[in-house]
């Protein structure tokens, strides 16, 4: 029971955290986790949760925010969605990542509008097992590609996709990736394109991930 309440409560809060915004702001997408179904450390506590936003200007690929120190093999880093400074729907397309235990970067395309990109840091007292992060590369001319990781149980691991920056104006097969646990050594990232169309042979992308095993 105790375990279920926890469960419930980061839910609520999370549910709070992700539909955050400004009232000129529509935040766009948010991070998505598969595997085990829920972001609740069994046994565990929360110890912390940090929130905030980081601004990346016109002209940056990325900028950073200070949080207070975590232990990063027990905080989970969460994308809360993005908007772009000239309010525009080009799917610009963001990046977070956990640099170490008091830093947070953002990333998107050099050159582009303004965005702003929200940030949530949950960290537990314990009851995680690893985090292992990273980023997978899908080379133009492919709709897939993997990364290999330390082994886990997957039965009790979920992964979490932290963003892929994508200049605006891209197609939409270029821009949509999945992230799934194949098995217990790998991560398969795909993308909405086949070989052949305009999508896949004229761009790569990159895109970040984060393991949690409970």
């Amino acid at each position: 029971m105790k375990t279920l309440m926890r469960i419930f409560a980061v839910g609520l809060v999370l549910t709070f955290l992700l539909f955050q915004q400004t009232p000129d702001a529509a935040w766009r997408y948010g991070s998505i986790g598969a595997g085990c179904g829920g972001l609740g450390a069994k046994g565990a506590g929360i110890k912390s949760i940090q929130s905030g936003i980081i601004g990346i200007g016109t002209g940056s690929a990325t900028n950073t925010a200070t949080i207070t120190s975590v232990d990063t093999n027990l905080a989970i880093l969460l994308l809360g969605g993005w908007n772009s400074g000239d309010g525009s729907a080009a799917p610009v397309h963001t990046s977070l990542a956990l640099t170490n235990a008091t830093t947070v970067t953002g990333s998107h395309p050099s050159g582009n509008v303004s965005d702003n990109i929200r940030y949530i840091v949950i960290e537990y007292d314990s009851g995680i097992t690893s985090i292992q992060r990273g980023s997978i590369t899908i080379n133009a001319g492919s709709a897939s590609n993997t990364a290999t990781i330390s082994a886990i149980t997957v039965a009790n691991a979920v992964v979490i996709w932290l963003g892929s920056p994508l200049d605006s104006g891209v197609d939409p097969d270029r821009a949509n990736i999945s992230l799934a646990i194949t098995n217990s050594t790998t991560i398969t990232a795909t993308r909405g394109c086949t070989p052949g169309d305009g999508g896949c042979d004229t761009y790569g992308v990159v895109v970040n991930y984060q393991v949690v095993e409970y």
